[in-house]
């Protein structure tokens, strides 16, 4: 009676790793079609710029590319709409970077990446998330933690 139970469970295990090897198998052929699926959304999804030109630049289509001249203090923001950043600051301090495009809105949030920055009172390199407003076409209020500054377009 032993000798019957313990090849009965022998046979099933025997069993059991096979269809666990083939779902393995199938598990991992199954992953590797949604990763493929989820790279072809996200590349079909991202941004391309001009498709005519060939060029997959980047162009942001918002109000709030431009030049700023601020008003609070006498300092300099450039948004450009290739998403790269800029600042001038009233001590001389420059700052490179990225931002993030908000679109067709007049208030938000903008992720700025800094990615240099010289001396003076210009943020450190990082990023930050920055609030804006544009109450009217040529005024816009910018916050990245310290405080309302306002610019006027130039």
């Amino acid at each position: 009676m032993d000798s019957f139970w313990n090849s009965s469970i022998r046979v099933n295990c025997d069993s059991c790793l096979q269809f666990s090897t083939q779902d393995n198998q199938m598990k991992t052929a199954t992953n590797r079609i949604l990763v493929f699926l989820l790279l072809v959304v996200l590349v079909g999804c991202s941004p391309s710029g001009d498709s005519d030109s060939g060029t997959n630049q980047v162009s942001c289509d918002s109000k709030v590319v431009g030049t700023w001249n601020g008003t609070t203090i006498s300092d300099k923001t450039i948004l450009r709409s290739d998403e790269t950043y800029s600042y001038v600051g009233n001590d001389g301090c420059t700052a490179q970077g990225v931002a993030s495009c908000p679109g067709d809105t007049t208030s938000g949030t903008i992720l700025v990446t800094i990615e240099s920055a010289s001396f003076g009172n210009c943020l450190p390199a990082g990023v930050y998330r920055c609030a804006f407003s544009l109450p009217n076409d040529d005024t816009l209020i910018y916050n990245c933690g310290s405080g309302d500054f306002y610019y006027s377009r130039e």
